[in-house]
């Protein structure tokens, strides 16, 4: 059984693969400790988002999307995604005042439910007004 919701850009439902990358973009948009009763939910990037660059900043920025994507147990609660198995971030900063951040990983499209047999490799970009908006 895929994994199913709501488009986080339009009224309609989406599955698999469109579901997963809404679910990490929401992941990584929620500001760590937003949310009232999953205060260990989201990222720290929006700190870091318009701090000087200089490369301690880097591999926070690095740290902070890998921690929120870790599929891990919280007092009883699982955080992270754990359809999308993380294996490089890389950062194009080549075009003025725009980041994109490019996540590539492996996707297990019933990894929701605890089955990691079908595996399928993934990339995933977002860009600066994505991750903040």
């Amino acid at each position: 059984m895929s994994s199913f919701g709501f488009s986080t850009s339009q009224p309609e439902l989406n599955s698999g693969w469109e579901n997963t990358t809404d679910c990490i973009l929401t992941t990584l948009k929620a500001e760590l400790g937003s949310y009232a009763q999953r205060r260990d939910w989201g990222c720290d990037i929006s700190k870091l988002i318009d701090k000087p660059q200089h490369q301690d900043l880097i591999v926070d920025f690095y740290f902070s999307i890998a921690l929120a994507l870790q599929p891990r147990l919280v007092r009883g609660t699982w955080y992270g995604e754990p359809r999308f198995h993380l294996e490089n971030i890389s950062i194009d900063a080549s075009v003025p005042a725009k980041l994109t951040t490019i996540l590539s990983g492996i996707y297990f499209p019933l990894g929701h439910l605890g089955s990691f047999e079908r595996a399928e490799r993934k990339d995933v970009a977002y860009s600066k007004p994505d991750l903040l908006a």
